[in-house]
């Protein structure tokens, strides 16, 4: 397209036209072309190599309101959710402590003793420091420096 690409086009369609049902027609079918097309309002997604015949059936979806994914769109969509899936599925370190060890971490990086932490939590400092040792094991911290960096990126503490 000589004045603007597809996205593009889709995006200023659909903001200005926005009952206009859009099909995109392309060569790519992967999902770093799909995704975006569908997000900015296309109904559907085909790639120029499809046959006459599935060209059809998408444009008759599209006009009837139905979404249209050829199949190798259909296919990196799957796959894309599929990644983030896989990645939304690890857990976060931090979320995997346990309050006591959340508080034990915010005291330490705040620069509190073991033995001033086991006053305020009344518990003994060797409690402290059991915390402390299966907090980093969690996080696989092995350093207070370390520790620090970890919890002024997690917020658990502002310069």
């Amino acid at each position: 397209m000589p004045i603007m690409g597809g996205l593009e086009a889709t995006r200023r369609i659909r903001r200005e036209f926005p009952g206009t049902k859009v099909l995109a027609l392309t060569q790519y079918d992967d999902s770093e072309y799909v995704i975006p097309i569908i997000e900015a309002g296309a109904c559907g997604f085909v790639t120029k190599m499809v046959a006459f015949s599935e060209l059809a059936s998408a444009i008759q979806a599209v006009y009837n309101g139905e979404s249209f994914l050829s199949p190798s769109a259909a296919t990196a969509i799957v796959e894309e959710y599929r990644q983030k899936a896989s990645v939304q599925g690890e857990k976060d370190p931090y979320e995997q402590l346990t309050d006591r060890e959340k508080e034990v971490l915010k005291l330490v990086v705040e620069g509190y003793t073991a033995r001033e932490i086991a006053d305020m939590l009344v518990v003994s400092p060797k409690t402290v420091e059991g915390y402390k040792a299966s907090l980093m094991t969690k996080l696989n911290i092995h350093s207070k420096t370390d520790l620090i960096k970890f919890a002024i990126r997690k917020r658990v503490i502002t310069l």
